[in-house]
């Protein structure tokens, strides 16, 4: 139901509901969010975050960070996630 698109210049994710096509809100993350994937009971989410060499993890019922997890001392550049 709900599309996380990352915004690398504003390190921003907007939350986009597909029943009504739109917007419904917007939060942060670190610097340069490059992708999303979300648990399989859609309960979670997690975003790279490029420069800043961490992964947020997003509360993807309320749409809302609940924490920030340092990659390899923060040298790390995810740009991608899988969940398996």
């Amino acid at each position: 139901r709900w599309v996380y698109v990352t915004a690398e210049t504003s390190n921003s994710v907007s939350v986009i509901d597909t029943r009504s096509d739109s917007v419904v809100t917007s939060f942060l993350v670190e610097v340069r969010p490059r992708a999303a994937a979300f648990s399989p009971d859609g309960s979670r989410a997690w975003v790279t975050n490029e420069i800043s060499g961490s992964l947020t993890v997003v509360d993807a019922r309320r749409h809302a960070v609940t924490a920030s997890i340092e990659l390899e001392g923060g040298t790390g550049k995810p740009v991608g996630v899988v969940v398996s």
